[in-house]
């Protein structure tokens, strides 16, 4: 909201492994009160195709690769809400993002710790379906060193989510330092 109200109302946003359009359609009631709202998701190809066919509106299209995104409309921000640790490069995406110059990026239920990084295991429990995952936990002052480089810190918050291992999940609101 913050984004819209800096930009008269109107809001771009890239959410990248926004899945279905679940966050899109959370904040559904908050954003059909903006003048004019381009929600982006990039996602694995399955999910687009599906999101395209199923989902698409004026407001929420699906797309395979964040420069597809760019080349409909330009982001003020990029949301990232657990996805940074699900990645093989977790940095490489970061360093494309980076690149792109975004005004903000929120990064939301990300998990860190006081260590070296570490991959691990994620198990997910059979009563929800049988699979696992590799999964990251970053060293937090790594993480905010590597950001602070070409963003300054607007907001850190608490997420809801935890581990079997010592950690803390976290968001932040980054703006891009002009």
């Amino acid at each position: 909201m913050m984004v819209a109200a800096e930009n008269k109302g109107v809001l771009n946003i890239l959410d990248f492994g926004g899945a279905l359009g679940s966050t899109y359609q959370q904040n559904k009631i908050f954003l059909d009160r903006l003048t004019k709202v381009n929600w982006g998701i990039v996602e694995q190809n399955c999910f687009t195709e599906i999101g395209r066919r199923e989902f698409s509106t004026e407001s929420l299209r699906f797309f395979s690769s964040i420069e597809e995104c760019y080349g409909a409309f330009r982001p003020d921000m990029i949301l990232l809400s657990s996805v940074i640790h699900y990645l093989e490069e977790p940095y490489k995406l970061l360093d494309q993002i980076i690149a792109a110059k975004p005004e903000y990026i929120l990064i939301d239920r990300t998990p860190f710790i006081s260590g070296k990084d570490r991959i691990t295991i994620q198990k997910v429990p059979p009563s929800i379906y049988r699979a696992t995952y590799p999964c990251w936990f970053l060293n937090r002052e790594k993480f905010m060193a590597y950001m602070l480089n070409s963003y300054s810190l607007v907001l850190e918050f608490d997420a809801l989510d935890r581990a079997n291992i010592p950690s803390e999940f976290k968001g932040f609101l980054f703006a891009l330092k002009k």
